[in-house]
């Protein structure tokens, strides 16, 4: 989680994610028919796109909270601008993530208000 306090997604994705990791929002990004994507380049792009998009002011990262030997889930808390609507808005955002016997991310899951 270091990585995202510190603005270094991208650096987390190759370290940790699987080539072949999917990608679940509780709902369809734009221009996307599903709401799940599947793919590291796919999920890059999918972060290249909210950084285009918002504007971080803040965010806050919990620890990782451990469900058994294959999951864990993240608390976000942001405070961001959506530079498409000039909008300031807060949120929470609940992260599960699934990895394989070799511990890296197979499966992602964002749960918040839609």
């Amino acid at each position: 989680m270091q990585y995202c306090r510190e603005g270094k997604d991208i650096q987390g994705l190759d370290e940790y994610y699987a080539a072949n990791v999917i990608s679940a929002e509780a709902m369809a990004m734009p221009s996307e028919d599903s709401n799940e994507i599947e793919g590291i380049d796919a999920i890059k792009a999918k972060h290249d796109w909210y950084h285009q998009n918002f504007e971080i002011h803040e965010m806050k990262t919990s620890d990782p909270m451990m469900h058994g030997e294959d999951k864990f889930s993240v608390i976000f808390e942001t405070d961001a601008t959506n530079k498409m609507i000039n909008a300031r808005s807060t949120s929470t955002t609940v992260a599960v993530y699934t990895c394989d016997k070799d511990g890296m991310i197979i499966r992602e899951e964002f749960f918040y208000n839609a």
